[in-house]
């Protein structure tokens, strides 16, 4: 190997720019035979420790070795994520419908009615209950039409009212 010989004016330009990050390979292998000779000034010594450290780790660091087979491209890995996320959400939104579906068609297998605050499941009691309310309220078809138009006219006013708060 060559052994090149430079100044101490010329190796503080070049630490100068190797601190800039504007040197080049050749030229830190340069400062690197400058700073490994025995008789430098003190002044050296920080450089000297820094550029030995890097050229230590530079020739003693371990080689990554790695299997080419374990390492899966991002462009392989993409290729199977978002169908396999479509996939899993379309899963989860079927599921989803089919057991909402399946809980509001089921049919309620008991009937029941509160009656002054007591649950009734009796069917022939609940009719027999049923049976004398409308008797008391009297269910004469006069009564009903009346009650029916007079219910109807109401809910007109309400309409009304919320046709004019909602302008």
């Amino acid at each position: 190997m060559k052994t090149i010989r430079i100044t101490h004016k010329e190796a503080d330009r070049l630490l100068e720019k190797y601190y800039d990050g504007l040197t080049t390979t050749e030229e830190e292998r340069y400062l690197q035979q400058f700073l490994l000779q025995d008789n430098l000034p003190t002044r050296y010594d920080p450089d000297k420790a820094i550029l030995g450290y890097f050229a230590a780790n530079k020739t003693h660091a371990p080689e990554r070795t790695t299997n080419e087979a374990s390492i899966i491209p991002l462009r392989h890995r993409k290729r199977w994520l978002y169908p396999s996320l479509i996939g899993s959400g379309a899963v989860a939104a079927m599921l989803t419908l089919l057991f909402t579906f399946n809980y509001l068609t089921q049919p309620s297998t008991e009937n029941y009615a509160y009656v002054h605050g007591e649950r009734i499941t009796d069917k022939a009691l609940l009719t027999a209950t049923m049976q004398s309310s409308i008797d008391v309220l009297g269910a004469s078809s006069e009564e009903v039409d009346a009650s029916a138009a007079l219910l109807g006219t109401e809910e007109d006013i309400l309409f009304e009212q919320l046709q004019l708060l909602h302008e």
